[in-house]
């Protein structure tokens, strides 16, 4: 691809785990909870390692990954989602302190509860027992310190903003776009 385009100056890595919520963990199965953990660290993986290695090659580049935040919280019923988010988290800052001397710069985004994201469709393949959209997005807002959930612009505004030069000083780093529903250092 980088042959075809000349470089490669954003990775951007969003991708679905097969995540299971609603199941306490001490009922949950180990496939169930190792599922995220697993589908999660392994494609960030191969996706951001390529991505380094042809922004390496070519001297800069950003690498932006979603996680929902879940690293950060204790929310029960979470399942394997909230290691998975710190698995890929860790992971991702030990890539931008190997790669950042070659001006590669790796970021997080955490976003959970994104209004034009919940769908049934979704919110069942996570949990079988969720209440529907409508009811998840008040529910997000309730607890969100803005009395809100995130919208999908504000998402992308704030990837916009991470991938451009006027964040060329950022690394290793987290963006909390989550209307304050997670509280990250």
């Amino acid at each position: 691809m980088a042959e075809k385009a000349g470089s490669v100056d954003v990775s951007f890595n969003l991708v679905t785990r097969d995540d299971v919520q609603g199941i306490p963990l001490m009922e949950m199965s180990w496939a169930d909870f190792n599922g995220p953990v697993a589908n999660g660290l392994h494609a960030n993986f191969n996706t951001a390692t390529s991505a380094a290695r042809v922004m390496s090659e070519q001297g800069g580049g950003v690498i932006l990954t979603v996680t929902s935040g879940s690293s950060k919280g204790l929310h029960p019923g979470m399942g394997g989602t909230g290691p998975a988010d710190a698995a890929t988290e860790t992971f991702l800052r030990y890539l931008a302190a190997e790669t950042g001397a070659r001006g590669v710069r790796v970021l997080t985004i955490h976003t959970a509860g994104v209004q034009e994201t919940l769908t049934s469709r979704k919110l069942g393949k996570v949990d079988a027992g969720a209440p529907d959209p409508e009811q998840v997005i008040e529910m997000v807002a309730g607890m969100a310190m803005l009395k809100r959930a995130p919208r999908l612009a504000e998402v992308a505004e704030t990837a916009a903003f991470l991938a451009s030069d006027r964040a060329s000083g950022i690394t290793a780093s987290t963006a909390n776009v989550t209307c304050g529903l997670v509280a990250a250092p």
